[in-house]
């Protein structure tokens, strides 16, 4: 099936994604921002700017260049005066191999190293405490690795570089995963791509209940999102495009729990008992987690007092009122067509616009050099 590479390539392609808002163009892009209906993240963030547009992204240990392409878009926006570039850290995902691993992997060689056991990959970032007498031993790993596969003049560079990584995640107030994972990228993204826009956490915005107006929505319209969601996959898949989601079950919730006692993150199902609407987990641990939405007007009140609640892949949704657009890669440009039309045709929402980095399709992984904005950073001359 066709990937956004593909679509990219060609003149039909193109205009299949913008005629769906996802744009290549950023003068087209531009001109449909708009002003968001909530001001809230703009509030929060100090911007002074009429169209904040963010570019979302796990908090990760490294990036591969596809991602890299995402973040210089960003910061090529900041040169117009109207647009305010801002960044959403996802530390609510698990602590998958991008959030815990450095690897470099060429041809012929390949380094890895963790700074967390494979273990805890349930574990979401934001919850898992990390040893950084560990972070510290990888990092000078990585150094010890790279030293006899850089030009002399470049290992002094390169050795100042890993220190100043080392310092960032030496504050007492680096203490998280994803705390270690955003103090590394904002050196490594400061440094190698001009990238430092003013940034939040994605729980900092749950927290703050920015999502909870469309999340009750979203509940109090689940078979109809569910029928919607899946509907346009299957409209992409006979288009021959990959629409990069999966098709949902019939008890599917946009919500995920993260276990008090393990830390596991699980994901909520949606039962009904009677005229009550649940949303239901059991962990690894052995509990059963059990959460009222409501009988008639549903909402997710219950849960969201735990704290411990998280979004799964449809987060863009739920942000399209704070921003003004997105900066979306190889994967959010493909669910943004599906997540639209659920947009549209469900809540009554008018998606914001999406750009697409127009170097994306420069950005594919070659055999002979690690395919890492790490180790781009660290051997710069």
């Amino acid at each position: 099936m066709r990937s956004v590479v593909h679509l990219l390539s060609d003149d039909s392609g193109r205009d299949f994604l913008a005629d769906r808002g996802i744009f290549a163009d950023t003068t087209e892009f531009r001109r449909r921002l708009r002003v968001p209906g909530d001001p809230a993240l703009a509030g929060a963030l100090g911007l002074d700017r009429p169209y904040p547009v963010y570019v979302c992204q796990q908090t990760q240990i490294d990036y591969p260049k596809s991602v890299a392409s995402k973040f210089r878009a960003t910061v090529g926006l900041a040169k117009h005066p109207e647009v305010a570039p801002i960044s959403l850290w996802m530390d609510t995902d698990h602590a998958k191999t991008a959030a815990s691993t450095i690897a470099f992997t060429s041809r012929d060689e390949q380094f890895r190293t963790r700074v967390v056991p494979n273990r805890v990959r349930d574990v979401e970032t934001r919850f898992l405490t990390v040893d950084k007498a560990r972070v510290d031993a990888a990092l000078t790993e990585v150094g010890d690795w790279l030293d006899p596969r850089v030009p002399e003049p470049t290992r002094a560079t390169m050795r100042n570089r890993l220190a100043r990584l080392k310092d960032s995640v030496a504050a007492p107030s680096v203490r998280t995963l994803a705390e270690v994972n955003l103090a590394l990228s904002s050196v490594v993204l400061d440094e190698h791509l001009g990238f430092a826009p003013p940034s939040t956490l994605v729980s900092d915005v749950v927290g703050a209940g920015m999502l909870d107006t469309t999340l009750d929505a979203v509940l109090n319209h689940i078979d109809d999102f569910v029928a919607a969601f899946n509907g346009r996959i299957a409209e992409l898949v006979a288009a021959d495009i990959d629409p990069r989601v999966h098709t949902l079950p019939a008890d599917y919730l946009p919500l995920y729990f993260s276990c008090p006692t393990d830390g596991l993150r699980r994901r909520l199902a949606h039962q009904r008992e009677g005229a009550d609407h649940l949303a239901v987990a059991t962990c690894h641990c052995g509990t059963t987690y059990r959460f009222h939405l409501g009988a008639g007007r549903l909402s997710a009140a219950e849960l969201m007092a735990t704290g411990r609640w998280s979004v799964d892949v449809c987060l863009p949704l739920f942000v399209d009122g704070l921003v003004s657009g997105a900066v979306v890669g190889r994967s959010s440009a493909l669910y943004g067509l599906v997540l639209n039309e659920v947009a549209t045709k469900v809540l009554g929402i008018d998606p914001v616009p999406l750009l697409v980095p127009t170097d994306l399709p420069e950005t594919v992984a070659l055999p002979d050099r690690p395919d890492s904005v790490l180790h781009d950073y660290l051997t710069a001359s």
